[in-house]
């Protein structure tokens, strides 16, 4: 390609410079062939910016004419989700691998991501380099890295703690109310109530406070019981709880 500047003219108090280029085209003898892959997709943090992260595609033209590529380049999380992308065009030469390095955004959330990327061009052998027409045939060839674990910003990391304590809490809580069920079940007996016991003076016999015989009784306010009623009670050797 041959450019040419021309000289600056100026007009109304504003410089104006012009610039000519030429692009040159060699015939190549025989059948044309165009085709490019994906050769390898690096992802790195970036070392200058911790909110930015580097997508490195690499792609060999294993043609013999130049084609110019569109390459997409995008950050994919493990659910398939695309957090960021971007695309440039830029020529491969035949015969070669090139590689770039593409800026993208560190996702919010964190978690494992993998880069992902896009080469698109114009296979079709009757249009020459840049030329682009209605009929023209498209190839994607893609590739992608392995999977990076990516930290997320501290505010999200806050909220991500903040709710798996909220689900370990919640975890928690329904382990212990199963557990007690299933010794209530299995070693708890049974009390029938005579006149004059109260849901309190039950459970002070039995040593065991009465909130606890209530809800293993599922007896709700105001907690009254009548004589007859039957409770489940601990055993005698168990202690207040």
């Amino acid at each position: 390609m041959q450019a040419n500047q021309q000289p600056s003219t100026t007009e109304g108090g504003i410089a104006l410079s012009f610039r000519s280029a030429i692009r040159i085209a060699v015939t190549i003898p025989g059948d044309i062939v165009k085709a490019v892959t994906v050769s390898n997709v690096a992802l790195e943090a970036n070392e200058r910016d911790n909110n930015k992260y580097t997508i490195k595609p690499s792609l060999t033209n294993t043609g013999n004419v130049s084609l110019d590529t569109s390459i997409t380049s995008r950050l994919v999380s493990l659910f398939g989700v695309t957090s960021a992308s971007t695309t440039s065009t830029y020529p491969v030469l035949p015969a070669t691998s090139a590689s770039w390095n593409f800026e993208v955004d560190r996702p919010f959330w964190g978690g494992l991501y993998q880069a992902v990327v896009d080469a698109t061009y114009n296979a079709n052998v009757d249009d020459s380099l840049g030329q682009v027409s209605d009929d023209a045939e498209t190839i994607t060839s893609s590739g992608n890295s392995g999977y990076v674990f990516v930290m997320p910003h501290p505010a999200a990391l806050a909220i991500e703690l903040f709710i798996l304590l909220a689900f370990a809490v919640v975890v928690f809580l329904l382990v212990r109310r199963l557990t007690h069920r299933r010794t209530v079940a299995k070693h708890w007996r049974h009390h029938t109530v005579v006149e004059g016991q109260s849901l309190q003076k039950i459970a002070k016999h039995y040593g065991v406070s009465w909130k606890k015989l209530a809800t293993a009784n599922r007896i709700r306010a105001p907690y009254h019981i009548e004589a007859g009623d039957k409770l489940k009670v601990p055993p005698p050797n168990q202690k207040k709880g």
